[in-house]
């Protein structure tokens, strides 16, 4: 004979079974890192980069680097899956930088009123790496900056260059069309000032000279 207490058991545990297959699906899609997504976090890495110059990107990118290791080493620890935007340094190194925010959210953290909250059992495993490996390609282990990335920054400083000297180049334009502006007023008041003169006191009288008009001959 069969106890029914086994065979209830045994139902059961198919039951919660089938029911974890049929979630299956959904976790996949939560917490899956396909090569796109992937793709998506490096992008955004070095957007951050692109969008904030290499000092300010690669002082971003440590931050998130240093979060993204908490909540691997830590990962029952509240405190490291909540980041407060009253933060100051969070929010001057980080928040302020779009690129920045949008991998954040792609990473699997939430906005809420005044903080970010990653969900309990979300891993930062994947974005840590892509952090890593886009932090070591700017900044070699002997602390020389990779080819590529010195040539981006070369790059970018030789278009502020240009942009600074266009600038002094426009300034200095507009000052020299004031100055001749006020050099052609200038010249207008004098030759007015030079034509009331002619025209006034210069002249002289017949009087002036010993002429009478009103004797005849």
């Amino acid at each position: 004979s069969c106890d029914m207490r086994s065979v209830w058991n045994f139902t059961d545990f198919e039951v919660s079974r089938m029911a974890f297959q049929s979630s299956l699906p959904a976790l996949k899609r939560s917490f899956s890192w396909d090569s796109s997504r992937l793709e998506e976090l490096n992008a955004l890495a070095q957007a951050v980069l692109d969008s904030a110059g290499s000092e300010a990107g690669t002082a971003c990118l440590n931050t998130l680097f240093k979060i993204a290791t908490n909540v691997q080493r830590f990962p029952a620890d509240p405190k490291y899956r909540k980041i407060r935007f009253a933060n100051h340094s969070f929010s001057a190194k980080v928040w302020c930088i779009d690129a920045a925010q949008q991998f954040l959210l792609e990473s699997g953290w939430t906005i809420t009123d005044d903080a970010l909250v990653l969900p309990l059992g979300a891993s930062l495993e994947e974005s840590r790496r892509v952090l890593e490996k886009v932090i070591s390609l700017t900044v070699s282990p002997q602390g020389k900056q990779d080819p590529k990335a010195k040539k981006l920054a070369e790059e970018r400083d030789r278009i502020r260059e240009h942009a600074r000297k266009v600038k002094e180049e426009k300034l200095r334009i507009q000052a020299e069309i004031r100055a001749d502006r006020a050099e052609v007023q200038g010249r207008k008041v004098v030759d007015s000032r030079g034509k009331r003169i002619e025209f006034g006191s210069n002249v002289k009288r017949f009087a002036d000279i010993g002429v009478d008009l009103n004797k005849g001959g």
